[in-house]
């Protein structure tokens, strides 16, 4: 059998960026004859690959424990290999200095991928190829993703793979996903779903052939979270403990659903404070932690996916770009500039970046648009210029505005950005008001506003508010915009965090409570907050509440997602709960975690069909 390797390092067949110190072992296909994992890495002699250039560090070994033929661990053995301990504990150095550089170097990503490719062909041309029952596996190998397993192997004829992640203890569910939507001949691979800390059995199938392959691995923890999430099916739930109010049982919701719950994981992002490592946390549906992607402090939160690749911020003024095995395709540096809350892709797959400006007086107040291709920035819109009437009216905030304070003039902290067919919507926290933008990369002008006409008349900008129909609150501090399109031109809906809070210190004279709202400062859990879905009618120029439910009060931050199947995710971050429920606000699963920071930033829930699955 052919070696699992560890880390790509500076001597041996160490092929991960970070990841030397966790237990990989290999096991036998099910169509191999018995001979133990031991005596398969004894007598394989090894092969040195061209390393990483990292210099002036002492080396180490990593001792293998041994796996059985049913993926069970047993004692270690003497299965060892020379390695380089300058790389261990995924992205730690000395266990405590967090390499975020080194995995977001593009180079470096580019150079390991070479050594893999190398590999592959190395054994091609000596004709020991990888397959099925005898693949090529490594650890981690480009550091974004701490309990990851790259695979490769090749099939006589076309094949569809799945995997499963078991817990050889029983401990924790199992994790079944199917790789392929197609049957190929050619298979490589990003294994997620293990359970960082933990033991794991990994068993690849054939679709069509009772042939399986087993190995075992146990990869280290690399962030401070939970291993396994407080859970609840009923209607209360204990907030996480560490944020900014004491830990108290809150209400999810008034009845219960039978609905099941969506396929995917709840990636939560940015519960981290100074004394820990940052990270995005995939969690499945039974609340287990199946993955930690790297991150920097600082970054602000969500995930964009355009086919093979997804985009994140790692830090205030980089982007990266990640494709599905793990490797870093570019970084987009902002320069002056940095990124805040969130950003998006226009319809040529270029990035739509809410961003302050590092030598202007005012933040949170530009959108800055960024070619993919070629990594410059192309443009920005300073929201100064269509809302000047409005800004004159604002007092300087710089050192009252929240979240913001100190690093300038807060004056409409926008914190969501959706495009869609040139046009986009923004969220405007300190207006409590959502504002359309049409034609955004090329002659932008103001499309409407969903506000209240008190706030916005005295301004003369309330010429652009859209007609309410009906009698409802209407939201306040709201986060996290999704558009959702109908068949009729002109007609679509727009759903969102409601947090519920009136609060604007660049308007410090403006009575939030002539429009019903209580929650009037961050930490003020009077009133729940709410799901919100508006239903918006462009033709008519109204807008209407056409769904809403409480959720667990969260006066900052959060998020609302509405899934393919119409169930709804939210995140209630300074409560550090996050919910699954039905369409019509019933509460199908609650999660509460303890928080790290002072709250959790978004959580969403993706399948990452077309990304990690069914590609």
């Amino acid at each position: 059998m052919k070696k699992i390797i560890l880390s790509l390092a500076a001597s041996g067949l160490c092929l991960s960026l970070f990841g030397c110190s966790s237990a990989v072992a290999p096991t036998q296909s099910t169509a191999e004859s018995t001979e133990t994992a031991a005596s398969a890495s004894s007598t394989e002699a090894a092969q040195t690959y061209e390393a990483m250039d990292y210099t002036g560090l002492a080396s180490g070994e990593a001792v293998l424990p041994a796996v059985s033929a049913n993926g069970q661990l047993v004692a270690s053995s003497d299965l060892s290999m020379s390695v380089s301990s300058d790389i261990f504990n995924m992205s730690r150095i000395g266990g405590d200095v967090y390499q975020i550089d080194r995995i977001y170097d593009v180079e470096n990503s580019a150079r390991i991928r070479n050594s893999i490719n190398q590999i592959i062909a190395d054994h091609k041309a000596s004709g020991d190829d990888f397959t099925f029952d005898d693949p090529l596996l490594i650890a981690n190998p480009f550091g974004t993703n701490s309990s990851s397993i790259y695979v490769y192997f090749e099939t006589e004829e076309p094949a569809k793979i799945s995997y499963t992640v078991t817990s050889p203890d029983g401990s924790v569910a199992d994790f079944t996903r199917t790789l392929d939507a197609e049957a190929v001949t050619e298979h490589e691979y990003n294994l997620v779903g293990l359970v960082p800390g933990a033991n794991n059995s990994v068993t690849l199938s054939m679709e069509g052939s009772d042939e399986t392959y087993t190995f075992g691995y146990t990869p280290t923890k690399n962030g401070s979270e939970e291993i396994t999430l407080k859970t609840t099916t009923d209607l209360t739930l204990t907030s996480g403990e560490g944020g900014y109010v004491d830990s108290h049982e809150m209400t999810l919701a008034a009845e219960k659903s039978d609905k099941e719950q969506s396929e995917g994981l709840f990636t939560v992002i940015s519960n981290y404070d100074d004394d820990h490592i940052p990270n995005i946390y995939l969690y499945d549906n039974e609340g287990v932690l199946r993955g930690e992607i790297a991150q920097s402090k600082g970054c602000s939160g969500t995930l964009v996916f355009d086919g093979d690749v997804m985009y994140y911020a790692i830090s205030e003024s980089d982007i990266a770009r990640v494709n599905s095995l793990g490797q870093v395709e570019a970084i987009y540096n902002l320069g002056s500039y940095s990124e805040h809350h969130d950003f998006c892709l226009d319809d040529k797959g270029n990035l739509l970046i809410l961003a302050s400006d590092g030598q202007g007086k005012e933040v949170e107040d530009i959108i800055l648009f960024v070619d993919t291709k070629t990594g410059e920035t192309t443009g920005a819109l300073d929201l100064s210029d269509l809302f000047h009437d409005y800004e004159v009216t604002c007092v300087d905030n710089t050192d009252t505005a929240i979240g913001s304070n100190g690093k300038g003039m807060d004056w409409m902290h926008i914190n969501s950005i959706v495009f869609n067919n040139g046009d986009a919507f923004l969220s405007s926290r300190e207006t409590s008001s959502i504002l359309k933008i049409n034609d955004i990369e090329g002659t932008p002008s103001i499309g409407y506003i969903i506000g209240s006409k008190d706030f916005w008349s005295p301004s003369g900008m309330d010429k652009y508010l859209l007609e309410q129909v009906g009698d409802f609150e209407l939201q306040g501090g709201q986060h996290n915009l999704s558009y959702i399109p109908t068949d009729e031109d002109g007609v679509y809906y727009i759903s969102m965090y409601n947090n519920n809070m009136g609060l604007s210190t660049s308007q410090p004279d403006f009575d939030w409570t002539s429009l019903g709202m209580k929650n009037l400062k961050v930490i003020q859990l009077v009133e729940p907050s709410y799901f919100y879905e508006y239903k918006i009618d462009e033709n008519k120029g109204t807008f209407e509440l056409a769904a809403s439910f409480p959720v667990p009060t969260s006066n900052i931050v959060s998020s609302a997602q509405t899934l393919s199947n119409g169930n709804v995710v939210t995140d209630s971050g300074v409560a550090g709960i996050f919910a699954e429920y039905d369409s019509t606000g019933k509460l199908i699963k609650g999660y509460s975690m303890n928080l790290m920071s002072k709250f959790i930033y978004r959580c969403f829930k993706f399948d990452y069909n077309g990304f990690w699955f069914n590609k």
